[in-house]
């Protein structure tokens, strides 16, 4: 933890973040669509192939510097 508080009193790894997030906002868009995908899916018992569920799990990944973005999904499913 002594690590974690000295970076932020150096604003480097913060700024870093900040940079990064900034430059991937709209794959927080992309998540909330994959998990609406994931509800219909369950929900109204839609039956889908693997790639789509491939998809899926590529939209939703928490960590959203791996997470797709929307021009890698639709790359994805060319």
């Amino acid at each position: 933890t002594i690590s974690y508080y000295s970076n932020i009193s150096s604003n480097y790894s913060f700024e870093i973040f900040l940079r990064k997030f900034k430059k991937n906002i709209l794959k927080f868009d992309i998540y909330s669509l994959g998990k609406v995908f994931e509800y219909l899916i369950m929900n109204f018992k839609i039956k889908v192939n693997l790639k789509i569920l491939l998809l899926i799990e590529n939209m939703t990944k928490l960590d959203f510097i791996e997470r797709f973005s929307c021009k890698e999904c639709l790359k994805f499913m060319k």
